[in-house]
């Protein structure tokens, strides 16, 4: 598990810390960030697989508004003669 720490730029003037919090396995990932500010924006994403078939997806989440600012999903398959991918 990761935890990193950083910054970064959303305008010209303004400088917004944010936690991020990652999560590595072999066969799968996991990370989430959050703003360190008064009104947070959470994100989430998870990914899933071998080397013929992967899922993920993410979520973003607005604490001020308490609604869902984005979230997709997709899977992939994976073959020696071909590769398809799904995104929703």
């Amino acid at each position: 598990m990761n935890l990193l720490w950083h910054s970064y730029n959303v305008s010209d003037y303004a400088i917004l810390p944010q936690l991020d919090v990652q999560y590595l396995h072999p066969h799968a990932a996991v990370d989430s960030s959050i703003g360190l500010n008064p009104s947070p924006l959470l994100e989430l994403s998870a990914a899933i697989g071998s080397k013929d078939v992967c899922l993920g997806a993410e979520v973003g989440f607005n604490t001020t508004s308490a609604s869902f600012t984005k979230y997709n999903a997709g899977v992939a398959f994976n073959k020696p003669d071909f590769s398809a991918a799904l995104l929703l």
